[in-house]
């Protein structure tokens, strides 16, 4: 006997498997300054367009509440602090949205309750929970609210998932983190993330947005100023983390003056090895260049440094920066054609990344800013918006790797103008038979099956299932039968040659 359960068990597994999508999350970002704004000297100005952080917009607790906590890349722990604005020293930027305790009525402490703490940003804090919210969707977790920082901020996701300190083990738990608990809670099935962009444009208090749980080719639709089908999985490379953070070695830095790739100035990784490390710096909004490098930045603007060119330092850092005023006019043109433009080549991703002047220049106000700076002796690069707007990134810290889809700006305009990819096509067409053919047999089954394969017992017959004839009416029926018969054997005796005489 069938056993359609079974069958209809199976057909539904093989549909769940063909559809198995991979869970995925967007989470709305926004870049604040680091510091409060006050566009009165120069060097405000670029200290808000430098030091940045991006926040994630959140939604939490009863009743349902915006707040706005910073991504941290040198951490793991979660937490968000109790309305803290009162705690920000005065040059801190701290027009945020911030969370209330004491005014969410869904806030809990844990069981474990307080805890002794040794992470990156605070010393002590309880462990509390409360509902987030992610569109219809809402889940309890737990986080960390602090009552004594290192540095105050308004709270932090932090992106890793394991603690760099090991001592710090018994409250720096992954389970305890952002991404785990997503994860645990099947918001995502995979620790791959990235942050796209809104925008190719500098704008204050631009939006991006942060995609966890898989990669940008899983996803089928438009990503920030990116099409649909811009990222093809055969393209894809990946790099090891180096130390367990955002950065990687890149194989070879060759500088350049202009655009002209052909004019070099340097095979700056024959002498400086320790050049050969880039960091992405998502919190950095322009590019922190090697301090060796600062002479060949500088002899581009000979000539109007001191008169409508400056070098300038950050109040309180050792960072220096270049800017001039406006009114250098077309001047500014000849500057750009002398303007060290710098090549990155890496074997492992197959790629070669360029920053050159068309990157690096800002205008604001009365000013144009050169968007790089330089750090005491420091010698290695950390690569904020100017690059990480040109070139996309997707970062995985339990694989500690970092991706790019190879040849992404070249392929662009052909990916562009790619259709529905053919695995998409495959996958609907054999899901749809198998959900019609589903349907058809289930309908089958459920209005005919019982006719069809069941035999009649005798109290359910009905005259309809036989036809009934007379006596007289079978005897005529039986003579007729006969005379056909004998009439087919004589002609076959006549096929023989037998004479039936």
């Amino acid at each position: 006997m069938i056993d359609f359960r079974n069958y209809s068990t199976i057909i539904l597994a093989l549909i769940s498997l063909i559809f198995k999508v991979n869970s995925q999350l967007k989470i709305p970002l926004t870049y604040f300054p680091k510091y409060k704004y006050n566009t009165s000297s120069v060097d405000n100005i670029m200290n808000n367009i430098i030091f940045q952080r991006i926040y994630a917009n959140i939604e939490i607790g009863t009743p349902k509440k915006t707040i706005q906590i910073p991504l941290l890349f040198d951490a793991n722990e979660f937490f968000i602090g109790d309305n803290p604005a009162n705690k920000f020293d005065k040059e801190y930027f701290k027009d945020l949205k911030f969370y209330d305790v004491e005014k969410s009525e869904t806030c809990k402490k844990e069981e474990d309750g307080d805890d002794e703490f040794c992470g990156v940003y605070f010393m002590y804090s309880t462990h509390m929970n409360d509902w987030i919210y992610f569109g219809d969707r809402k889940e309890k977790f737990s986080f960390y609210v602090p009552y004594e920082y290192y540095e105050t901020v308004s709270g932090g996701i932090g992106m890793k998932l394991n603690a760099d300190n090991q001592i710090c083990e018994k409250t720096l738990l992954r389970n305890r983190t952002f991404f785990e608990q997503v994860k645990e809670k099947k918001l995502i099935n995979k620790y791959d993330f990235s942050i796209f962009y809104e925008s190719k444009e500098y704008k204050k208090e631009e939006g991006a947005f942060l995609l966890m749980g898989g990669l940008p080719h899983e996803f089928n639709e438009d990503l920030g100023y990116y099409k649909k089908g811009n990222f093809d999985e055969k393209n894809i490379r990946n790099i090891n983390m180096l130390n367990h953070v955002t950065k990687f070695e890149i194989d070879k830095i060759i500088g350049f003056y202009g655009k002209n790739q052909n004019n070099i100035i340097e095979d700056f990784t024959s002498n400086f090895k320790s050049f050969k490390i880039i960091e992405l710096d998502y919190d950095n909004g322009g590019i922190q260049v090697p301090i060796y490098i600062q002479k060949f930045y500088e002899k581009a603007f000979e000539g109007y440094l001191g008169n409508l060119c400056f070098n300038e330092t950050f109040t309180g850092f050792h960072k220096n920066f270049i800017y001039c005023k406006k009114e250098i006019g077309e001047d500014i043109n000849k500057i750009k054609e002398k303007f060290p433009g710098v090549i990155f080549q890496s074997n492992d991703l197959n790629s070669n990344f360029t920053i050159d002047v068309d990157d690096l220049f800002l205008e604001n106000g009365d000013y144009i800013f050169c968007l790089i700076y330089f750090y005491k002796s420091a010698d290695s690069w950390k690569m904020g918006k100017p690059f990480l707007k040109k070139y996309q990134f997707s970062l995985n810290f339990d694989a500690k790797n970092i991706f790019y889809y190879q040849k992404l700006e070249q392929n662009k305009e052909t990916q562009q103008s790619k259709g529905i990819p053919i695995y998409v096509l495959i996958i609907a067409i054999v899901g749809t038979i198998l959900i019609v053919g589903l349907i058809v047999f289930l309908v089958f089954k459920f209005k005919f099956g019982g006719k069809c394969l069941r035999r009649k017992r005798a109290n359910e017959l009905e005259d309809d299932d036989y036809t009934y004839t007379s006596k007289e009416e079978g005897k005529e029926q039986n003579e007729k039968n006969n005379e056909e018969q004998q009439n087919i054997n004589i002609d076959e005796n006549d096929k023989l040659g037998i004479n039936s005489e």
